[in-house]
């Protein structure tokens, strides 16, 4: 039995089926900037699925074959070329302007500037309650200020080791506040760090104490976590084991 719909045709009889194809839609000879050429090709892809292209010709005179559907959904509308111009018209302003739209130095202070006014920023929330600002108006501003230290601080740490950084994270984006630091020296001076006191020393981060004791920071920052007093997640050995209960602390010491 064959189904041809909602009938049934038995297997033993045949029948003069004729299929009914939609007549195609003509092309016109013009796609914004594409020309056709009225040449069409199939192309087999890897899958082997047949795709009707058609050449065509850009206005910068680059022919090449586009796919006929995508000529009608208006898809394809250009080899590129449109993107191109467009992306030298910008790059045109922003040569106007100070010519540093794609160096490390412009980044940083637009990053600084939407974390304190782009409420879309993932760190805005952090910024805004504390009234932190960007006081420079521009980056021309910004660059007269910092440019000097910039160049110094690279020539003794590399690019990629040079990042904006400010002395009191609670103050604002300022030259008086403002200098160029390594990554180290950043995440040592972060408001998110936990601030220990050693020997009457004070440490901005359990990691710097870490680097100078020479201790592994996990083992140091799971000590102080679980109560330890700094002194004792220091000088005790690595394999005494204090346990933290609601009533209070209860230590055993295999030694």
């Amino acid at each position: 039995m064959y189904k041809l719909g909602l009938y049934t045709l038995p297997q033993n009889k045949f029948y003069n089926l004729t299929i009914i194809t939609m007549p195609k839609k003509p092309l016109e000879n013009r796609y914004w900037l594409w020309t056709v050429l009225w040449k069409e090709d199939y192309h087999v892809t890897p899958s082997w699925r047949k795709i009707l292209m058609v050449l065509c010709r850009c206005d910068c005179w680059i022919e090449r074959f586009v796919q006929r559907q995508h000529l009608l959904s208006w898809a394809s509308t250009n080899c590129g070329c449109d993107k191109a111009i467009k992306f030298g018209e910008m790059a045109k302003i922003a040569s106007k302007k100070h010519g540093m739209e794609w160096t490390i130095s412009y980044k940083k202070f637009m990053s600084a500037k939407a974390r304190c006014t782009d409420p879309n920023n993932h760190s805005y929330y952090r910024y805004w309650w504390r009234w932190i600002k960007v006081v420079w108006k521009d980056f021309d501003e910004f660059w007269k200020d910092m440019w000097d230290a910039y160049y110094k601080h690279v020539k003794e740490y590399w690019v990629n080791n040079t990042t904006l950084d400010r002395i009191d994270y609670n103050w604002n984006y300022c030259k008086e506040n403002c200098r160029w630091a390594t990554r180290e020296m950043q995440y040592n001076n972060m408001s998110t760090n936990h601030k220990v006191t050693y020997k009457w020393k004070i440490y901005n981060s359990i990691a710097e104490l870490a680097r100078e004791k020479w201790i592994k920071y996990w083992l140091l920052r799971d000590r102080i976590r679980y109560w330890w007093s700094v002194e004792d997640a220091i000088d005790l050995p690595k394999w005494t084991i204090m346990h933290v209960k609601k009533k209070g602390r209860k230590e055993r010491d295999y030694l």
